[in-house]
């Protein structure tokens, strides 16, 4: 039994859902004692969102386009991470 992979889901300029995948290489990690894996993400005090930082950017290639609030995102091919998930 492993870990899932977690999908989101979001609609490209064309509405067309789009997946965006985040693997369990990415989303945890071994803590610091070297006893337990972590998840890569933090509730935010103030309200219900949680954050995800860069453990959900480490694999892939993002574009903020600020000016047009959208953002880009397609899987990194380049990485030369040992944990690096090319293909299923």
């Amino acid at each position: 039994m492993g870990y899932p992979i977690i999908n989101f889901y979001a609609h490209d300029t064309n509405g067309v859902k789009q997946t965006f995948r985040w693997y369990p290489s990415e989303y945890l990690f071994l803590d610091s004692d070297g006893k337990k894996y972590c998840l890569a993400a933090d509730q935010n005090t103030n309200s219900h969102e949680v954050l995800f930082g860069s453990t959900l950017m480490r694999q892939n290639n993002i574009i903020f386009d600020v000016a047009n609030k959208m953002i880009g995102m397609a899987r990194a091919t380049c990485n030369d991470e040992e944990t690096m998930i090319v293909s299923e």
